[in-house]
């Protein structure tokens, strides 16, 4: 298999695709597919047909798969374990009709800002830092128990078993998280029927050196993701996402426009003639992405939201099931 896709790949760059690449090692496990013929489902129970004289895949699929249409399904090979890959056919959702704004203004500490002028949600990001957290200890632990046994050797083989399971559950507490948030989001501009969300783009935070453990958790931050995950199910209820600029919103004052560098959680103007405070920073970053958005730039005495309110995302345990007698 790997000689073969290094001569396809050769001959499609002869025809003049460039954007195909040459395998750089050999693949010792590939994905299986299995198309709609070869598909029996009833219920939680699926069989999945292979080529004659081999046994079929008899496998039982998770309740609220019971009665899915089933179009394709997948035996992916992730990390050293497989994964089942279900794809199911599920009825368009309704269209938000709606001609409100938002803006949201992403953060480590908060996962997200969000208003739309009148209220405004803060979702905590604390659980993902604590996970990231988690993430690098035990690796730390794992690498370093590595480094001292022989290639090849069972302790090593074990070692590495240990790494990729725990790294394969921390993942998926950490998607399971993103998709709490994300839902979280979308359930908000739902209720308030918002045409568009204008999302901060924190690229000019993230790329500004401020030392080696600060650098870490920014390059471990999964802004990228949750954005992904909150534009696709947004664009499936027909609300648009739209990325903007965020320099200066957090730090600039609802009151007199001047800018302050903050480094608490409350927002406190610097200007000795206005005084503003009392309003978090992230809300006042929101409110200001949202200004410059509709007006073009910051203007003087904006309306703040009177409401706002604090949530955190909780990982929902999975329940066991009961062992028959």
């Amino acid at each position: 298999m790997y000689y073969e896709a290094w001569e396809r790949t050769r001959e499609l760059r002869e025809k003049g695709h460039t954007d195909w690449r040459y395998p750089y090692r050999k693949k010792y496990f590939f994905t299986v597919t299995w198309k709609k013929a070869a598909i029996k489902h009833r219920g939680t129970y699926l069989k999945l047909s292979n080529r004659r004289g081999v046994k079929s895949l008899e496998l039982e699929l998770p309740e609220h798969l019971k009665d899915a249409v089933i179009h394709q399904v997948q035996l992916v090979w992730h990390r050293n374990g497989y994964w089942l890959h279900v794809t199911v056919e599920r009825p368009a959702l309704p269209e938000v009709q709606g001609d409100v704004y938002a803006a949201a203004d992403p953060g480590e500490v908060h996962a997200l800002a969000l208003t739309d002028g009148e209220e405004a949600l803060v979702i905590s990001g604390r659980l993902l830092r604590s996970l990231a957290r988690l993430r690098n200890k035990e690796l730390r632990k794992f690498q370093r128990a590595i480094s001292k046994t022989e290639k090849g050797s069972r302790r090593r083989k074990k070692l590495l078993a240990a790494k990729y399971k725990f790294l394969n559950w921390i993942e998926r507490q950490m998607e399971h998280i993103l998709h709490a948030i994300s839902a979280i989001v979308v359930r908000w501009c739902e209720k308030r029927k918002v045409k568009k969300l204008f999302y901060g783009n924190p690229s000019g935070v993230r790329e500004k050196d401020c030392g080696r453990k600060h650098n870490q958790r920014m390059s471990q931050w999964p802004f990228g993701w949750l954005r992904e995950l909150i534009e696709y199910k947004l664009k499936l209820r027909g609300i648009e996402l739209e990325k903007k600029e965020e320099h200066g919103t957090s730090g600039t004052c609802p009151k007199c426009a001047s800018y302050t560098k903050q480094s608490g959680r409350v927002y406190k103007c610097g200007n000795k003639d206005c005084g503003f405070t009392g309003i978090h920073r992230d809300v006042v970053g929101a409110s200001g992405i949202l200004d410059v958005s509709l007006n073009g730039e910051f203007t003087r005495g904006r309306k703040l939201p009177e409401k706002v309110v604090y949530v955190r995302p909780v990982a929902r345990k999975v329940k066991q099931r009961k062992k028959a007698a």
